[in-house]
């Protein structure tokens, strides 16, 4: 893309190029296929362990038989942009042809059609299996498999080593990703919950919710019903490069749900069969971290004169411990006694309020990155600050399409509000 180009800097802040898009046949030959290429969708996801591409193809040339593209073909592909201030930001990927879908013949000698892609080490968690004893801490055992059986570079990789109680056991002939799945259930910094995903910028990332609603916001968006820049000055690329082109939401604020999903309390059935203990510790909602300041649920609300915090039945966990499984390590199992509880509060709680958000393309941000909306609403044709959605959010998702220009469509969610919910609304003068 060039449009959006003067003197080699970007003054859109939606612009780009498409440096690189060069596939590899499998006999070893090397094809520039950039100008087939019309669109391309990547998505990262906190809940997913690898990126998704999708590259739209307008084939006039019969690419697919000439280069006998099977559907495992490796791709390079690279973007960048230079911004005003002339720093230049990339994105460079490795990728595997998946799937080739959608194949239609849209005009005489002209076809279309989508190869969806993955990154390497998804492809190569197809081809293999884990079995083996492990014991340590599980972040380091999670950094072992990405090295040692998906193939992935240490310079590629942020492990986050700070998972606590050192543990034994067997990884019973998983998938290498179904493996590292079943790890992170266990794995737990502060009794928060980690997350194993791959974003554009920063590889392969196994980070706890601790540290991610602890960052610094990486940056904060406007939604405005109008903005007075000059269109092409300096201002106005800023206002361009945070501001909310479209925002929606399904609110999905259910108390009714996450009640059952212990996001307000919780009780934890423990069975040590080595002893013959049997325990239950209960957890209920007192302030947890968050990412703003007040609750995600009011506490004028009461059913049977209890809030509901204090139904601490209201969800239940079972875990079966063996304290004496191993001698000086602990089993698969004992990290969750009794952070479970409050991990899967957090999980739940980030729920309490999910948006979606399109802005221009942001080289810097990813999955994981916290950020601050500022909403605003009109009122009695006043301008104010929408309270309800305003506030900071985590990303947990990116839609990254690149097309005419570099929009980022981003699921964000948040846990709590910047106001407080028993506060009711007065009308001005009553």
């Amino acid at each position: 893309m060039t449009d959006f180009v003067e003197n080699g800097k970007s003054i859109l802040p939606s612009a780009f190029y498409l440096d690189k898009c060069q596939i590899t046949t499998n006999a070893g030959t090397k094809f520039d296929i950039r100008d087939i290429i019309k669109k391309i969708d990547i998505t990262e996801s906190l809940y997913r362990s690898s990126l998704e591409y999708e590259l739209y193809v307008l084939d006039g040339s019969n690419t697919l038989e000439l280069l006998k593209i099977s559907g495992n073909e490796k791709i390079d592909i690279a973007f960048s942009r230079k911004s005003l201030d002339g720093n230049t930001q990339h994105y460079r990927k490795e990728i595997y042809i998946a799937e080739i879908h959608s194949f239609s013949k849209s005009a005489p000698g002209q076809s279309t059609y989508a190869l969806r892609c993955v990154s390497k080490h998804a492809y190569m968690n197809q081809l293999k299996t884990v079995c083996r004893s492990f014991e340590g801490a599980i972040g380091p055992v999670v950094k072992q498999i990405c090295i040692d059986d998906l193939g992935i570079l240490e310079k590629e990789l942020t492990i986050n080593t700070d998972t606590t109680d050192s543990i034994k056991g067997i990884i019973p002939k998983f998938r290498p990703l179904y493996a590292i799945a079943w790890l992170t259930k266990n794995a737990f910094d502060n009794s928060t919950p980690f997350y194993f995903y791959e974003t554009l910028k920063s590889g392969v990332v196994f980070d706890s919710y601790e540290n991610m609603i602890q960052k610094d916001s990486h940056d904060k968006y406007f939604h405005r019903p109008f903005t007075k820049e000059v269109p092409g000055s300096d201002s106005k690329y800023e206002v361009d490069r945070v501001k909310i082109r479209k925002l929606s939401s399904d609110y999905g604020m259910s108390k009714y749900i996450q009640s059952s999903e212990g996001a307000y309390a919780s009780t934890l059935h423990t069975i040590d069969i080595a002893n013959k203990q049997y325990s239950t510790p209960t957890y209920n909602y007192n302030g947890n971290q968050k990412l703003n300041k007040n609750n995600p649920f009011s506490k004028s609300v009461k059913f049977d004169d209890r809030n509901i915090e204090e139904y601490s039945n209201s969800k239940s966990y079972f875990v079966s411990l063996n304290s004496k499984s191993f001698e000086g390590f602990s089993n698969y199992h004992t990290p969750s006694n009794p952070a479970m509880l409050k991990a899967g509060a957090y999980i739940s709680n980030l729920d309490t309020m999910t948006v979606t958000i399109d802005i221009a393309g942001d080289f810097e941000l990813s999955v994981g990155d916290k950020i601050e909306l500022d909403v605003t609403r009109i009122e009695a044709q006043k301008t104010a600050k929408d309270k309800l959605v305003s506030g900071y959010y985590i990303v947990t998702s990116i839609a990254h399409k690149f097309g005419n220009e570099y929009i980022m469509s981003c699921q964000i969610k948040k846990d709590s509000f910047i106001c407080d919910l028993d506060d009711i609304y007065k009308a001005e003068g009553k």
